[in-house]
């Protein structure tokens, strides 16, 4: 008797145990999709880079695609002060909370069936500097020392006789990697050998959408504890990034 009581209270407090881990893991899950969906509301409304989507920032971030699409088009017309008091130099990812371990920041690019990918990096840069700078001096804040990349997938197809793109269902999880920055790395391009789920469709038909979420699973600390990265590319302008980030520098004097 006494065996199958503690048998009983033994299995009780594995289930006690198990339905623990499932709440302690359904923010994180609620707070993902909820992240997507301001991804997926982004790409509704304008399907360009506008503001990036994190999961915790000390202030608004906008990438290079940004600056060298929207905000340089700004820069031409009658809005061009308001922009640039509003979104001007808004380039850093800066995160006090924990030093930014366990936050994320999402990015996003899409393909058709014309192009025939196999591997996405073949094609597709995601870069940034792992540091952020003021007139061209490193500040001491904490760098990303380790991440999680998780890949997510959805088609689209092409509306209002082909001028629209829209997302055709939810994003689903396909893959995930996680990668190693080395304490020197400065400027580091961090997409791994992800192989795209694949579509038929042609390019005026649609294609697939890839959102990539980057979560920080370890820093470098520094001298001031938050961490910041800036400057974060996400495009097919591979081998330029350098390029791109002095249009930056010289679209937002």
């Amino acid at each position: 008797m006494r065996e199958s009581i503690y048998m009983k209270f033994e299995k009780q407090g594995r289930i006690i145990f198990a339905i623990g881990c499932i709440l302690l893991s359904l923010p994180l899950f609620s707070g993902e999709k909820e992240e997507l969906g301001k991804v997926k509301a982004n790409m509704d409304k304008t399907w360009s880079d506008s503001r990036l989507v994190t999961s915790s920032e000390d202030e608004k971030v906008y990438g290079v695609n940004y600056y060298i699409d929207t905000f340089k088009q700004l820069m031409k017309s009658p809005q061009k002060e308001e922009a640039k008091k509003k979104v001007g130099n808004k380039r850093k990812w800066i995160v006090s909370k924990s030093q930014g371990v366990g936050e994320s920041v999402y990015f996003h690019t899409d393909y058709h069936g014309e192009e025939n990918i196999k591997v996405l990096s073949d094609v597709i840069d995601l870069s940034f500097k792992n540091y952020c700078e003021v007139d061209g001096k490193k500040e001491e804040y904490s760098r990303i020392k380790s991440a999680k990349l998780t890949f997510f997938e959805s088609s689209y197809s092409m509306t209002s006789n082909g001028m629209v793109p829209r997302l055709d269902s939810d994003f689903k999880k396909t893959k995930e990697f996680d990668v190693e920055l080395g304490e020197s790395d400065e400027i580091v391009s961090i997409l791994p050998a992800y192989a795209p789920v694949g579509t038929k469709k042609r390019g005026g038909e649609g294609g697939q959408v890839v959102v990539v979420k980057l979560t920080v699973t370890g820093v470098y600390p520094g001298k001031k504890s938050p961490l910041c990265v800036q400057d974060f590319y996400m495009g097919r302008e591979k081998g330029k990034y350098t390029d791109l980030v002095k249009q930056v520098d010289e679209i937002n004097k």
